[in-house]
């Protein structure tokens, strides 16, 4: 478990009795260190992915006047960098899938918790090793996924 803080920007409107959507952007502002691979346990891609966002549309269900349940559908993106093989691409993106119960505490604030869950692009590279002055290159991979509780803490203007 990796505790992340992020910022989010959104703006909903009503469609109807009960129901209103939503749209933002959410940035994370702090590094993520990542290690995937399927070759085999040496042959792991590492490095880092920085500046995620996700853009994302939230229909959200009304269920009184302090609850909301929301269903959320995104697009991901952030930056990577590969430490440990050669030919790996500048960024990921992928989508992005949740619910979430939102809560006002008081007219202005609120808390939600939210689970989702991400699929980035696959990732590939080449690593090259040198044993005994011969060189080996092997195709390393990775299928990024990630499946996240949140809690978040909010206020409305």
């Amino acid at each position: 478990m990796t505790p992340l803080g992020g910022l989010d920007l959104g703006y909903s409107f009503a469609a109807g009795k009960d129901f209103v959507i939503g749209v933002g952007v959410s940035y994370i502002p702090l590094k993520a260190e990542i290690g995937e691979g399927n070759v085999d346990s040496s042959n792991k891609i590492s490095g880092e992915l920085k500046n995620h966002y996700t853009l994302y549309l939230q229909p959200t269900f009304i269920i009184n006047k302090d609850a909301a349940a929301y269903i959320k559908a995104g697009y991901n993106h952030a930056d990577l960098s590969v430490t440990n093989a050669t030919g790996v691409s500048g960024d990921v993106k992928g989508w992005l899938a949740g619910l979430g119960l939102k809560v006002m505490l008081t007219p202005n604030s609120f808390m939600a918790v939210e689970a989702s869950y991400s699929d980035y692009d696959s990732i590939a590279g080449t690593r090259t090793t040198t044993s005994g002055g011969t060189s080996t290159s092997t195709r390393v991979s990775g299928d990024p996924k990630v499946a996240q509780g949140s809690v978040v803490l909010g206020f409305k203007f």
